[in-house]
């Protein structure tokens, strides 16, 4: 049974990850908006006070997703304190990321990947699974490898 779990905890992460990557190209796919579309999502961040349209910010989002996602699926412990603090300041900085302007696919994709992150959450902190998580002991060197 614990195996099970495992398996669609690691089942989820994969496919709110790859859910995820479609969501970030999505605006680089030909054809993803009409003329008139196009010019509505001109105002996606207006008024902002975070650099959302700066390649730097949302690629470094983009990293840490992808960097705290392949560390869960191997259940490393400062992975899912990452996908913690990621899930909990997205929320938090949206006041000063502007107006959010989202065709239909992308609100489905967004909705569907904040479900999967609370699922995820929860597995990892909230279930046995939680002692699955690599940790080290405080103050206690690794041993040595030969």
């Amino acid at each position: 049974k614990h195996m099970n779990n495992i398996r669609l905890f690691q089942f989820f992460v994969v496919v709110s990850t790859v859910i995820y990557v479609v969501w970030f190209f999505l605006p680089f796919w030909p054809g993803y908006l009409s003329e008139d579309a196009h010019q509505l999502a001109e105002y996606a961040g207006y008024g902002a006070i975070l650099p959302v349209d700066h390649a730097l910010y949302y690629g470094a989002w983009f990293g840490l997703w992808l960097i705290a996602a392949i560390g869960l699926i191997f259940f490393q412990n400062w992975a899912r304190h990452l996908y913690l603090a990621l899930s909990l300041l997205n929320p938090a900085l949206a006041p000063f990321s502007g107006f959010m302007v989202q065709p239909p696919i992308d609100a489905l994709f967004f909705a569907t990947n904040l479900l999967l992150d609370g699922a995820i959450l929860a597995m990892a902190y909230l279930t046995p699974m939680s002692d699955s998580f690599k940790t080290t002991a405080p103050n206690k060197p690794l041993e040595p490898t030969r």
